[in-house]
């Protein structure tokens, strides 16, 4: 059993950035947030303390549990407890499972349930900065009603002034950007500003100090790794950890991916999430438009900038990769 700091209080609404309280249910039972899943058991974090949880058949015959889910659980002596049910979930941030073989089937990789920030770790140097990983969490940000937030670490190890580049290319989408640098303890401040009594998951490649990162938000003592010699992280977080922010809130730190493949997002609908593309504003002359080819396409009538038609190709990319990552249609 181990013991935190305060946990969040209010009830949530994600449009009013609060979150569930800790509160008792009939029984003796108690709800409280799924903070670490095993093979059967799970880490149930309730009033400011963690229980190991035998989770029910029942609920392993349901979806599998992720950090960030809410809980009802039946606590016993020596901080130990059963997950008796899982509650409905407000937000499932998931991604198409890295195994080729399952790629496409319906139901996807789950990262983090409950959350309402998305926060995207991205190195400026050391792995270098990748905007692919950047466009594809900010396309499932949108698709899941997540605000996205873009972290910049490793500012300090910039000496060709690429990152107020970056910051101004989605700042100019609407997306918040912090720069973050070892040297300057000061730049938390927004970062820490922005996650307090909120429930925010961190996603980015490995590397790119999500854990150090963790570490610094948190006061957590986790794993942390180096980066490889071809400038791919290693893996150090291997398990998605939901752990109390110490101005209110949670923040859930998932393992650093090195891909991330959208999931159940239609070809159709992809315009819609692109950030920049003015898909979901223009009204084209086919309600299916894929804004390629098909005639009377509003999306391609409106490009008049470099900077659109940038948005534009990166679009064009995305969606072919969507389009492969169909699943095959039943005979």
């Amino acid at each position: 059993m181990a013991k935190f700091g305060k946990s969040p209080t209010g009830s949530f609404n994600p449009k009013k950035n609060k979150t569930l309280p800790d509160s008792p249910t009939a029984a003796g039972s108690l709800e409280g947030w799924v903070s670490g899943v095993f093979s059967h058991k799970c880490l149930v974090w309730h009033g400011g303390t963690e229980y190991l949880c035998l989770i029910k058949g029942q609920v392993v015959r349901e979806e599998r549990l992720v950090a960030g889910d809410r809980v009802v659980f039946m606590p016993e002596p020596g901080g130990k407890g059963a997950v008796q049910a899982r509650l409905p979930r407000t937000t499932l941030l998931t991604r198409a499972h890295p195994d080729p073989h399952r790629r496409g089937q319906e139901q996807g990789q789950p990262l983090a349930a409950n959350v309402e920030l998305l926060v995207i770790a991205a190195a400026i140097q050391q792995p270098p900065f990748h905007q692919g990983l950047v466009e594809r969490l900010l396309v499932a940000a949108a698709k899941t009603g997540l605000e996205p937030l873009l972290a910049v670490t490793k500012v300090d190890l910039d000496t060709t002034g690429a990152f107020p580049q970056w910051a101004a290319y989605y700042q100019h989408l609407g997306v918040k950007v912090v720069g973050l640098s070892h040297q300057h303890p000061a730049s938390l401040i927004a970062l820490r500003d922005s996650l307090a009594g909120r429930v925010a998951v961190l996603v980015g490649h490995s590397g790119v100090g999500k854990t150090t990162l963790t570490n610094q938000l948190c006061g957590a003592a986790l794993a942390t790794g180096t980066v490889g010699e071809q400038g791919q992280g290693r893996h150090t977080t291997t398990a998605a950890r939901l752990l109390p922010l110490p101005d209110g809130g949670f923040l859930v730190d998932s393992p650093g991916v090195r891909a991330f493949g959208l999931h159940d997002v239609a070809p159709q609908d992809l315009a819609r999430y692109f950030r920049g593309l003015g898909g979901s504003d223009l009204a084209c002359g086919f309600r299916d438009c894929l804004h390629r080819q098909e005639p009377r396409c509003a999306v391609r009538a409106s490009l008049s900038s470099p900077e659109s038609a940038d948005r534009y190709a990166r679009y064009l990319s995305l969606l072919k990769e969507v389009e492969e990552n169909q699943p095959a249609e039943a005979w």
